[in-house]
């Protein structure tokens, strides 16, 4: 049987969960410098990985972000209810908006990231999933998805979605 879902990309933030930051300094094109009210800390964006300055793709990726974040009017973060707050190399792991944008799903959608490092059934992990089925190959880091990707996709999606994000099953 074929289906169709209709799902919305548009991200609902938590607003009690959002921490207001500043640029501190940018990193490379998955992690940064924020100052908070408590100081500066490192923070690594949940759910995506960049490829290093170093590698292929990688300055191209870090000035993206860097240039994302110097440019934003507002920066916020958001640690996921479910997942670890810290990674072993100490960094703090959040959500980060841009201007009220998932800057995680602007780097997956533009080819920057890739979907790497899920531990935990994230809150925003349905919607880099459905990045990841639309994504263009042509772009940069074009990623195959393996038959088992796609199986937990497609289960994710199922517990995730409302009736109403359901439109046709034909």
């Amino acid at each position: 049987a074929v289906f169709i879902i209709l799902y919305s990309a548009k991200i609902e933030k938590q607003e009690e969960d959002i921490i207001q930051v500043s640029l501190h300094k940018c990193v490379d094109g998955d992690t940064a410098w924020f100052k908070t009210k408590d100081g500066i800390k490192k923070y690594r964006f949940l759910g995506i990985d960049a490829p290093e300055v170093d590698e292929e793709y990688g300055t191209i990726a870090s000035d993206y972000t860097c240039d994302e974040l110097k440019n934003a009017k507002n920066i916020e973060i958001e640690y996921d209810k479910v997942g670890k707050k810290i990674d072993k190399y100490n960094r703090e792991l959040v959500w980060v908006y841009v201007d009220n944008e998932l800057l995680e799903n602007k780097l997956l959608d533009l080819g920057y990231a890739k979907i790497k490092y899920i531990y935990a059934n994230y809150d925003y992990l349905t919607n880099l999933f459905l990045l990841m089925m639309k994504y263009n190959p042509t772009t940069l880091m074009a990623t195959t998805l393996t038959a088992t990707a796609i199986i937990i996709i497609v289960l994710l999606l199922l517990i995730k979605l409302s009736p109403l994000d359901c439109a046709t099953y034909v």
